[in-house]
């Protein structure tokens, strides 16, 4: 594939007769005997000053977790990554930036210990002078949460849980200049060196805009009660050519140019230099046109894999024409806005029907949560994984979505089954007093506090109500349950029980079985003292009997040993020699 570029001079009779307007042009080239054909279009100017805003979206591919992870930051900020892109092709212009404040919060949550190429890109980005709004976190849809009765929409509680402390210790080898890596103690919670929720949350901006997918007067009306814009397009009012500023009785709206946003959305993403140019082409065609009054908003689709270089030019040619003025934000909001009425768009269905399981589950995970010392580190990262799982990103992905909901799911039930007790085999009791086993498993990675509960309806058993354990994060431990036998024997069933100290009931009951044979102990300490006083008793008969039995043996060797000495003592005086005088 070829290509040439064929200049007119402006001063050729074929431009300089034509009025202001657009005008079509049609190429025909014969190669080897081939006709090509190339359309396109050229625009003479009215020489009016126009007014354009070109809003562009940073956003990240869509997660199912609750902040970015240091790897997917690496990636995105590497010098090919996407974030990079978009950051490298709205420098330097007058483009409004509509900021997902979960990718900022993803980086200062790390602090130092965030990739090099994340603090620099961090760090470029606060440098930028552009107007910028926030969108809502994980770039999720407004609609859909108002849809299901979610009003206003949910925003973060807590990313205590994401936050590195080793990222604020100051003890960096290789510091970077950006405004996060060591907070002051001025700008840190509690004086703990750690950054609060604003702080990581915090894009500059200072006017709240919400940026629906599709709106309807009922999502219109909810976004705009607490005096926030909402930021639309053409396809939603119900008027031919509706102001940039427009008011739908109390909400306030920016209206986007439905047709021009969608072919620079579409030279923004387009890698062939060609394909961009037609596109670029239509939309400075379009752009021309009077579709959107004296001002134009243009709204880029998001799309976090878009080229620097194709996404400068979509930015260019929205401001390039002869007259076009860069349009800022706060001059936009501040425009005279003109009343109009809402044409209700379809909305994601799907995406609102999740929204009641999403929440039904993190309700189960906040009752849950006082199982710790700090209830926000599981509260506030399901909150950001809900929104995450909300992102409008997720469009077009639906297989993916729903293995990210799936996996979601599971990992609610894997948290809320963390704390249970462990499955108890059958006891043997045999004492009157005794304390027996009780396992308590804590899978959480944080320290855990929780009451056992113990009844019994058999009179034969008396437990402990109640006793509090704690076990440390990822440990099993053993509670001891002091019970005391009564009389009488058999098998008892004792229920046991966890709870929070807030009362929550913490995972599955379960059921001991204790077989009471208390009365052995003392069966067998009577059997022991019989055994043991039979043995002292035979001992002293076989001992007295024996003292008894010594006289008779022994008297009769003695009188034998007393005659053999004294026949000896004869047979030595008669052999000696008689002694001479």
């Amino acid at each position: 594939r070829t290509s040439a570029i064929v200049r007119v001079p402006a001063s050729d009779p074929v431009l300089t007769d034509r009025t202001p307007g657009v005008y079509p042009v049609l190429a025909n080239v014969t190669v080897a005997g081939r006709t090509l054909r190339a359309a396109s279009v050229f625009v003479v100017p009215t020489g009016a000053a126009s007014d354009v805003a070109v809003i562009v979206p940073i956003t990240a591919p869509p997660t199912g977790r609750g902040l970015l992870s240091a790897d997917d930051l690496a990636s995105l900020t590497a010098e090919d990554g996407a974030l990079t892109a978009v950051l490298t092709g709205v420098q330097g212009t007058d483009a409004i930036l509509a900021v997902d404040p979960a990718i900022l919060a993803a980086i200062r949550a790390l602090g130092t210990t965030a990739p090099a190429t994340a603090r620099d890109w961090l760090a470029r980005f606060e440098a930028l002078p552009n107007d910028r709004f926030a969108l809502q976190f994980g770039d999720a849809d407004p609609s859909a949460q108002v849809a299901a009765g979610v009003v206003p929409p949910l925003a973060p509680t807590s990313l205590a849980a994401y936050i590195d402390p080793a990222g604020f210790s100051g003890n960096d080898p290789e510091p970077t200049p950006t405004a996060t890596a060591t907070p002051s103690e001025s700008d840190t919670d509690d004086e703990s060196g750690l950054p609060t929720l604003d702080e990581l949350l915090d894009v500059g901006a200072t006017t709240d805009i919400w940026w629906p997918d599709a709106v309807t007067a009922e999502v219109v009306a909810a976004l705009g009660a607490g005096g926030a814009l909402t930021l639309t397009d053409t396809t939603a009012i119900a008027a031919p050519s509706p102001a940039a500023h427009a008011r739908a009785g109390d909400a306030r709206l920016l209206v986007a140019d439905a047709d021009v946003s969608a072919v620079l959305s579409t030279a923004a993403m387009s890698a062939d230099a060609l394909d961009r140019a037609a596109a670029l082409a239509e939309a400075s065609a379009l752009e021309a046109l009077p579709v959107t009054g004296s001002a134009t908003v243009v709204a880029l689709d998001r799309n976090p894999t878009r080229s620097a270089v194709a996404l400068r030019a979509a930015i260019d040619a929205a401001q390039a024409l002869p007259g076009a003025r860069p349009l800022g934000l706060a001059a936009l909001i501040s425009s005279e806005s003109r009343e109009v009425t809402i044409t209700d768009q379809p909305l994601a269905t799907t995406r609102i029907e999740v929204v009641p399981t999403l929440l039904d589950g993190e309700q189960r995970i906040e009752s849950f949560a006082s199982v710790i010392a700090e209830p926000s580190l599981l509260t506030g990262a399901e909150r950001a994984e809900i929104l995450q799982l909300l992102s409008l990103g997720w469009t077009g992905q639906d297989a993916a979505w729903a293995d990210a909901l799936d996996a979601h799911a599971e990992a609610t039930r894997a948290t809320l089954s963390s704390v249970a007790i462990l499955p108890p085999s059958p006891i043997q009791l045999v004492a009157a007093d005794a304390e027996i086993p009780v396992g308590i498993k804590n899978d959480l990675p944080y320290p855990v506090t929780v009451t056992l509960h113990a009844r019994s309806d058999d009179l034969r058993l008396e437990v402990t109500e109640s006793s509090e354990v704690e076990i440390g994060p990822q440990q099993s431990t053993r509670a001891s349950l002091p019970v005391k036998a009564r009389v009488g024997s058999g098998t008892v069933e004792v229920d046991l029980s966890l709870t929070s100290p807030t009362g929550v009931r913490i995972g599955t009951d379960q059921s001991l079985e204790v077989n009471v044979r208390a009365d052995w102990e003392t069966i067998g300490l009577v059997i022991l003292s019989v055994l043991a006083a039979a043995f002292l008793a035979i001992g002293a008969i076989r001992t007295v009997r024996r003292i008894r039995r010594r006289p008779e043996t022994e008297g009769p060797e003695t009188a034998a040993t007393d005659t053999a000495g004294a026949d000896t003592a004869t047979d030595a005086d008669s052999t000696a020699p008689k002694e001479q005088s």
